[in-house]
Formats: C-alpha cells, sequence, structure tokens
C-alpha cells in the first residue's frame, strides 16, 4: 500500500536511502534536512516527492 511519509518514516528512509549505496553521505544529511524542513513545514512545497536520478 502506498501511504504519505509521517515523520516516523524518517529514520527509516534514511537508512534505505544509505542501503542504496547510491548516496554520500552529504546527500543523506540534505535527504534529512529535506525531510525535517517537511515536516515542520518550513518549505513552501506541498508535498515531498522522491525520486531516482
Amino acid at each position: 500500500m502506498i501511504r504519505p511519509i509521517t515523520p516516523d518514516d524518517t529514520i527509516a528512509l534514511i537508512a534505505l536511502a544509505e542501503a542504496t549505496g547510491l548516496f554520500q553521505s552529504h546527500e543523506t544529511e540534505e535527504l534529512t534536512q529535506m525531510l525535517n524542513e517537511h515536516f515542520d513545514d518550513e518549505t513552501d512545497r506541498p508535498d515531498f516527492v522522491a525520486y531516482r536520478r
């Protein structure tokens, strides 16, 4: 089932990003910051979308 992410998902999302081996450490730090801003409503973006280049 697909559902919106919640703050409780942050640790698992970061672990998943790290486990893929596709992200450098500074990129997972940026992802953590982006997720925190998303959940704190510090961004004007209505949705969080994750994608792979």
